[in-house]
């Protein structure tokens, strides 16, 4: 490896960040408006509550897409008001804490225990007084109308690759003094971010928001002297996770009395509707679920196979009625951008359920040696005193066949949306219409994911790092890591050589065999602890011997960029 290190000309991690200075978070609101908004955190004087707080946790995805991939030092942030909010003349929150840290759980996996949301690094970066300036109003607003920048007293630093980034602001009642504040930008769709706010309940957490993230502008500075890694480039045999789904407006949700079964094939679900009957609950398990909550329930035995190459040991059952794989949150409000994005496969009857009303039925849980039953036996929509809700999830273990039976809905309380999404962002097919989809069988086919190349750590000069393999094909009996100094970061087609969509992304100068088990492979690359070596970059990308996956039959994967240096 000296060798192949010897010839590379140095390059710093400033080199890597760029000129660039500042980020907009979450990454789709970059460059023009948020999709929704909200007046957390700053749009609101919290008049009637103890005080306002909102954390929102960030996905380091909105960092690492935008060529933020190794350490750097948060300097400051800034807020942005909503672009169709009028024109308001701003003012001053005398007293304010912003405490930062890097996620110990992810964004999608936030609850409202705020000291278990924060990692250890947690810092408070400011306290003080804020200043909301004045705003323009929707004709004077643009993506630079920031209307709340704090410079921290305390700069933070911030790893991507340690995690996800939580922002945490908090102030009292009283504390805002002067005019007129209203709605802030935020991003839902694919924000890979989530909330956890304090209003009425302060200083207790009154829920979670998946999805949901306030447009802030990052301020930073490179931490100089770390390493790297970055990825770059897509591999290849990449079939997009799909979905689909009904979204019914209030009062419209239409399949009482019916079913719907989705038949495991392996590659897919076969959707038919009617075939499946409501099973008793007589020695089912109430579960210790309240209003927008969660649990994960270990099965006892066997799997639930639920995708390519994917098999359940254990179900996430979110009181607003949505069984997953894992965590998909607690959300109450029933969207398509929630389904589209959530992080983990799941099953829809979404809605904002409150088993913990006087007089409601409870969630509940029974396991076989062959099925689970998930029901929801007459269990209240929140704010109200019923009629209840009865309907109940069926999971066929080893077949991974899903059924999903209604009994009564009692339409009052806020939308419904029933659908199947496979976890991670997948196209939008549009709302459909289930009641009449099912008097016909449909299809739905699992997404395959690409070839997938990262390292288990950044490249520290004098360490050993793993490079990882991932989403390997199961009849991959052999696969190449290459290893070069040139970067082909637009990536050299491999059409030519019967591997459509698969693409080099860096110079051949060494190559080193593995043999996948299961789906991953490990590659261990030790690095020499000479300090002169700091700043030199590595180029990888790995290859798999994939019989069938295209007329070589074989795959490639990403490219991934290692910036070594001495920390």
């Amino acid at each position: 490896m000296h060798r192949l290190l010897s010839g590379a000309a140095a390059a710093v991690l400033t080199a890597l960040v760029g000129a660039q200075t500042s980020i907009v978070i979450p990454a789709p609101a970059a460059a023009g408006a948020g999709d929704t908004s909200n007046a957390f955190p700053w749009g609101t004087a919290a008049v009637g509550w103890g005080g306002l707080r909102l954390m929102a946790t960030y996905g380091a995805v909105n960092f690492t897409s935008q060529n933020i991939t190794g350490p750097v030092v948060i300097t400051e942030l800034k807020w942005r008001p909503d672009n169709s909010a009028p024109a308001y003349t701003g003012g001053t929150f005398t007293t304010a804490t912003v405490q930062m840290s890097t996620s110990p759980v992810g964004w999608a996996g936030v609850s409202t225990n705020y000291a278990g949301n924060h990692g250890p690094d947690l810092l408070t970066a400011y306290s003080g007084s804020v200043v909301h300036t004045a705003t323009p109003g929707t004709a004077g607003w643009t993506p630079q109308s920031w209307c709340v920048d704090i410079v921290l007293s305390t700069p933070f630093a911030y790893d991507p690759a340690a995690g996800d980034l939580v922002i945490d602001v908090d102030y009292p009642v009283g504390s805002f003094t002067g005019g007129s504040v209203g709605q802030m930008d935020v991003q839902a769709g694919n924000s890979n971010a989530s909330r956890v706010y304090a209003s009425s309940l302060y200083p207790a957490a009154n829920g979670v928001t998946v999805s949901h993230g306030p447009v802030v502008e990052v301020t930073f500075a490179p931490a100089a002297g770390y390493a790297s890694k970055a990825t770059y480039g897509t591999g290849c045999n990449n079939i997009p996770d799909q979905s689909f789904y009904e979204l019914f407006p209030i009062g419209t949700h239409d399949l009482s009395n019916s079913s719907m079964s989705m038949l495991y094939s392996g590659t897919g679900f076969a959707v038919i509707g009617n075939a499946a009957t409501f099973q008793p609950t007589t020695a089912a398990t109430s579960l210790a679920l309240v209003d927008d909550s969660e649990v994960t329930m270990a099965l006892t035995s066997g799997w639930i196979p639920y995708g390519t190459n994917r098999q359940a040991t254990s179900l996430t059952v979110c009181s607003n009625g949505f069984v997953s794989v894992s965590s998909n949150g607690t959300g109450y409000a029933p969207s398509a951008s929630l389904l589209l994005t959530a992080p983990a496969t799941g099953w829809w009857c979404q809605h904002d359920y409150n088993p913990t009303i006087t007089g409601s039925g409870q969630v509940k849980w029974e396991e076989t040696a062959t099925h689970v039953y998930v029901t929801w036996d007459n269990v209240f929509s929140f704010n109200t005193t019923g009629p209840g809700n009865t309907f109940q999830f069926q999971f066929e273990k080893y077949t991974g066949s899903v059924h999903i039976v209604w009994g009564s809905i009692d339409n009052t309380g806020n939308e419904h949306i029933v659908g199947f999404s496979e976890g991670g962002p997948s196209a939008d097919p549009g709302s459909i219409d289930l009641s009449a989809a099912l008097q016909n069988a449909f299809t739905v086919a699992f997404g395959v994911s690409p070839l997938a190349l990262d390292a288990s750590s950044r490249p520290v000069l004098g360490s050993t790092i793993n490079l990882l393999t991932n989403q390997v094909p199961g009849n991959s009996p052999l696969g190449a890591m290459l290893l070069g100094l040139t970067e082909l970061n637009a990536g050299v087609s491999l059409a030519g050589i019967g591997m459509p969509g698969c693409f080099q992304y860096t110079s051949v100068d060494a190559v080193l065999i593995y043999l996948p088990s299961g789906n991953t492979a490990s590659v261990p690359l030790t690095l020499s602890g000479n300090p002169a070596y700091a700043g030199v970059q590595i180029k990888a990308q790995s290859a798999a011997l994939s019989p069938g996956a295209n007329g070589t039959g074989a795959l490639s994967s990403n490219g991934l960029r290692l910036t070594l240096d001495v920390q």
